[in-house]
């Protein structure tokens, strides 16, 4: 059945003399978007993946708080000790007065709970999280989906058809990149002077440490960005001309029209960019890191979690032509293709640790409870609380910054796939071997003519990433020596 309804689909989208009246790219996008807005709501790959096989830790009950009560004795807010008739109120309105102090040497046991969906759909940022995940999943359908129709099925006129799973890949990294500026913003708008000092310091650290990358020579970082600045430029001369009313630019050179150092200078600009909003998630995944290492007892879960750590250097070694010479010495294309790969492999790999990195986010409410025993003096009922409950409200917001690296990533691979496929073709080649990836009206929209920004972009990304990581590994592992 599926065979004959593709069979009359083809013939339908594209007419009786190979016009395209639907086309098959937009009616598998239509589909999609069927499912991801008529099935998610009951079948959600976000919501299976955020809440299946994890736990998490209850505050402090009332009950296992009230023998703390009545055996040490309380003091009110001015801190002044209390009368054996306060005590006793102090014992009986536990719940109506959250200021009433208890021991920080106190032994709770702390209650863990699986993650329902009913909880986690009242947290700030999870309508979010669950959008990218399912979001994720519809383009790569539809990825897929196009990469088998160009490859098998053959258009008439294959050069002028437009790639549309390319605007499902920008949706998605738009979206991303959206989140990200969100949970950045929050830095900003609290009382956090130590954060936004960290930020300021890393992104004009990043700003420098681009300029510095950008001024290496191609014959060390294989980006392809000369290449790049040479089509942009020619494409913004041909529209001036174009545009010209006396038909001409006089054979003026084009890159007078876009200086290099100003290519470079707003690529720099959008490297630091992105590297600030990558400061935070690294911290946090460095953390989590580390908390997994520490209480995970399969040597095979250690070893997967010390290769998902290492992934994002071992990334930055494609890039390097003196390392990759090897590889590029049998064939380029296939070269490309290994480092897409990679890439890929990297990102499903973070995906696949999703739930033993998240579990020990979601554990760390239990560890600052267990942590109190190391420490001296008396604590309200409220902060008490609210070292395990803090933790778990902010559960999606780290879920957030743990995959926006990756899904950042994931989709400049795919970008990088499409435009590789392109630029490595002749000029002659391009409009009868692949897809557009251009709008007629807008040549500067051509995707192709970026390929190196994307290319730049995909090792920023892991050197960002894996900088950040490592800085907090560091800084926890001394924090908790």
């Amino acid at each position: 059945h599926v065979s004959q309804l593709w069979s009359r689909l083809i013939p339908l989208s594209l007419g009786s003399q190979g016009m395209a009246i639907f086309g098959v790219q937009l009616v598998v996008s239509v589909i999609v978007a069927s499912f991801l807005n008529k099935l998610t709501p009951y079948y959600s790959f976000g919501r299976w993946l955020s809440t299946t096989k994890l736990r998490r830790h209850l505050p402090p009950s009332d009950a296992s708080l009230r023998p703390h009560v009545a055996a040490a004795a309380p003091t009110n807010r001015s801190g002044k000790r209390l009368s054996n008739a306060s005590r006793r109120n102090a014992k009986e309105q536990l719940v109506l007065d959250p200021e009433v102090t208890v021991p920080r040497s106190v032994n709770l046991e702390v209650e863990a709970v699986p993650l329902s969906v009913d909880d986690v759909e009242q947290l700030y940022y999870y309508a979010d999280l669950e959008w990218l995940l399912d979001l994720s999943c519809a383009v790569l359908a539809v990825r897929a989906a196009s990469c088998a129709y160009f490859h098998w099925y053959h258009p008439p006129a294959l050069g002028s058809e437009y790639d549309q799973s390319v605007l499902w890949v920008l949706v998605l990294l738009g979206y991303t990149l959206k989140s990200l500026f969100v949970l950045t913003s929050v830095y900003f708008t609290r009382e956090l002077a130590s954060e936004r000092s960290i930020w300021i310091v890393f992104t004009a650290l990043f700003f420098v440490t681009a300029m510095s990358v950008l001024l290496v020579d191609e014959g060390l970082l294989d980006f392809g960005l000369e290449g790049s600045y040479v089509r942009i430029a020619d494409s913004l001369q041909a529209m001036v001309n174009s545009e010209s009313p006396v038909g001409g630019g006089g054979g003026e050179d084009s890159t007078k029209l876009l200086p290099k150092w100003a290519y470079k200078f707003f690529l720099a600009l959008l490297a630091s960019v992105v590297g600030s909003i990558l400061i935070f998630p690294g911290f946090r995944v460095s953390e989590m890191h580390f908390d997994a290492l520490t209480h995970s007892k399969s040597h095979l879960l250690k070893t997967l979690l010390h290769f998902s750590y290492v992934s994002p250097a071992l990334c930055l070694v494609l890039w390097i032509r003196p390392f990759a010479s090897g590889l590029m010495a049998h064939s380029t294309a296939y070269f490309h293709l290994y480092r897409i790969a990679v890439l890929v492999s990297m990102c499903l790999l973070r995906v696949c640790l999703y739930k033993v990195y998240m579990q020990s986010y979601l554990d760390l409410g239990k560890r600052r409870i267990q942590h109190l025993k190391l420490e001296h003096g008396r604590i309200s009922i409220s902060q008490l609380r609210l070292r395990a409950s803090g933790i778990y409200k902010f559960y999606a917001g780290a879920a957030i910054q743990y995959l926006a690296p990756v899904l950042i990533l994931f989709c400049l691979t795919l970008l990088l796939g499409v435009t590789q496929s392109v630029t490595s073709l002749p000029p002659e080649e391009v409009g009868g071997e692949g897809p557009s990836l251009s709008l007629p009206p807008f040549p500067l929209l051509n995707l192709g003519l970026y390929h190196g920004y994307i290319s730049f972009l995909c090792w920023w990304v892991c050197l960002v990433y894996f900088v950040t990581s490592g800085l907090g590994s560091a800084i926890h592992s001394y924090m908790y020596k």
